[in-house]
């Protein structure tokens, strides 16, 4: 029995900590999503520089400084994904889960008040994350071992099916203003609904020694909802061509949390000392989400008709806290009281970026960024598996790499262009639930877990109300007279 009780805590530790997706870890690289046109296609690098509408999250203070009202729409973007899992089910096995989705998208324009005439607005709806992952683990016919707390099994069938969904949407308001020629401020005020949901069931059937059928089923979710406002606070300052800029990403100031959880268990076949039944459901548990504080600073240097973008960022640190409260009944070993333990270092991230010139009409853009993982704790499956002390991330030290195009026409310009990431991370334990024949096999060596990402953008900044709205009505007048 003392043998299913810890089968179970490793399972709970899989799922709740993140499982073979670690989505915690998505949290934890600041970089990994990015949002507008050519600021995505320049993977963020663009603190300074900004010049769609997605400033209203890179740094607001550059809406004082747009000569033209715009609406920014994201058409559609997509995305190619793939974790490897290499040596982690058996030597020489590798298991691929791969998916092609939608990605977050953006929307903005600019309003203005009429009291206020030296100063501009803005709106923006960012989907800040966007993931609804699957993973799958089936066996297949496994002969003469243990398999999580069947031992001695003849025969033996092990299934694994996890799902992870994590929303944020973002609603923001954003205000600028020119204190001189050369120097403007801003500020964005995001609304944020959040929610994470996770859930996982496990099956593992066997017949044993006895010709007897054991079997262990279990079934976990949790969810957690989150509502909150996020601040952005930037400065803008330009010395002749070059612009400069910084931005403070403020630490998520919360208005109202709820968490739940619910646990399934069954055992049978097992004898009296082994069958067990098993139901809780918990709702409103204690619960916290907390941010870094982030400060950004970049240039926009022009370099004849082209422009460099340079960008550094630092976030700080977060003191470990208990993101969710478990109940004593779900988990009573001191060493998994941690699970839902959260903490940041210190990170500084840096990039660069170009809009190179080919012709009046289209633009080549290009980038390059980091992007350190900043979870220090975050328990989960790799954690367990690990030999090492240290925690284990394998969404970690990523490079992300742009290449883009813009094409300028006359009703405003189309952005096309892909983000290419990636990561891996290696491992030195095979999963305690696998039969003892596949798991001493790698136990000794290496296993690795690797990540890709490709993303695809399609998108458009229009102009409205302006110069070159005007311009295009004009040359359709001037086409209609010249018809007459």
């Amino acid at each position: 029995m003392k043998q299913l009780e810890y089968f179970f805590k490793i399972l709970i530790l899989s799922l709740l900590g993140g499982y073979l997706h670690i989505v915690y870890g998505q949290e934890g690289n600041y970089k990994l999503e990015n949002y507008g046109n050519q600021s995505a296609l320049l993977t963020g690098n663009v603190t300074a520089s900004a010049s769609d509408l997605a400033l209203t999250y890179y740094n607001p203070s550059k809406l004082s400084f747009l000569e033209e009202s715009n609406v920014l729409i994201s058409i559609k973007a997509y995305q190619w994904k793939q974790f490897s899992y290499e040596n982690n089910f058996g030597e020489g096995k590798k298991v691929n889960d791969s998916e092609f989705s939608g990605i977050p998208s953006m929307i903005a324009g600019e309003f203005k008040i009429g009291s206020l005439p030296n100063h501009k607005f803005a709106y923006s709806l960012i989907s800040r994350y966007r993931y609804d992952t699957n993973f799958k683990y089936e066996s297949g016919i496994l002969e003469n071992g243990s398999v999580g707390g069947i031992e001695d099994a003849q025969a033996a069938l092990l299934n694994i099916y996890l799902r992870t969904r994590i929303k944020d949407e973002w609603f923001g308001l954003s205000w600028a203003h020119k204190l001189s020629e050369n120097f403007g401020i801003g500020a964005t005020a995001f609304f944020s609904i959040y929610e994470f949901k996770e859930k996982g069931e496990l099956l593992v059937s066997g017949l044993q020694s006895n010709n007897e059928v054991a079997l262990l089923a279990n079934r976990l979710s949790y969810k957690q909802n989150a509502y909150g406002v996020f601040f952005k606070l930037g400065m803008t300052y330009k010395i002749s061509d070059i612009d400069l800029g910084a931005n403070i990403s403020v630490p998520y100031l919360g208005i109202y949390n709820d968490a739940s959880i619910l646990v399934q268990e069954l055992t049978g076949g097992l004898g009296a000392d082994g069958d067990s039944f098993q139901y809780i459901e918990e709702d409103d548990l204690k619960n916290q989400r907390k941010t870094a504080l982030g400060i950004a600073i970049g240039a926009g240097i022009p370099i004849g008709k082209s422009k460099l973008h340079l960008n550094a960022e630092w976030y700080s640190k977060v003191n470990e806290y208990e993101r969710i409260s478990l109940p004593d009944n779900v988990l009573d070993n001191d060493r998994n009281q941690s699970q839902f333990n959260e903490e940041f270092k210190s990170v500084v991230n840096f990039g660069a970026g170009a809009d190179v010139f080919l012709s009046p009409s289209i633009t080549l853009i290009l980038s390059v960024s980091s992007d350190y993982n900043a979870h220090v704790s975050s328990l989960n499956l790799l954690d367990e598996l690990n030999q090492n002390e240290s925690n284990v991330n394998v969404l970690g030290d990523f490079w992300h790499f742009g290449v883009g195009t813009d094409l300028s026409v006359k009703w405003g310009n189309l952005y096309t262009g892909f983000v290419y990431s990636q990561t891996s991370t290696d491992i030195e334990k095979s999963p305690d639930f696998l039969p003892e024949d596949i798991g001493d096999t790698v136990k000794g060596g290496l296993g690795s877990i690797e990540y890709q990402r490709m993303r695809f953008i399609i998108g458009v900044d229009l102009p409205l109300f302006n110069k070159k709205l005007e311009k295009l009505n004009g040359s359709s007048s001037e086409k209609e007279l010249n018809n007459n």
